[in-house]
């Protein structure tokens, strides 16, 4: 991965699996640190151990009303902060 990395958009779907509402969006991430000599991976998950960085909230302005079957679709896109290189603004 290259600093040229930190700059992307993604679409997305996620599959409802119950009618409920919806009051935000949970980001986390897996990374792999393989350039050294014992490949580590951390996960972010909710479900994983604990590390320093944790999940990223996105609050909704208004609830959604979800169905069963239903789909939140999207696009996410981050950058690096122009003031602090290891912020990222999303």
């Amino acid at each position: 991965a290259t600093v040229a990395d930190l700059a992307f958009s993604a679409r997305f779907a996620l599959p409802l699996l119950r009618a409920d509402f919806v009051h935000a969006l949970v980001a986390y991430f897996d990374v792999t640190f393989s350039c050294c000599h014992k490949p580590v991976v951390m996960q972010t998950a909710p479900h994983c151990k604990p590390t320093h960085w944790k999940q990223t909230v996105f609050y909704l302005t208004q609830p959604l009303v979800a169905s069963l079957g239903d789909a939140i679709t999207g696009e996410i896109a981050a950058r690096p902060n122009a003031a602090n290189r290891r912020d990222l603004e999303i």
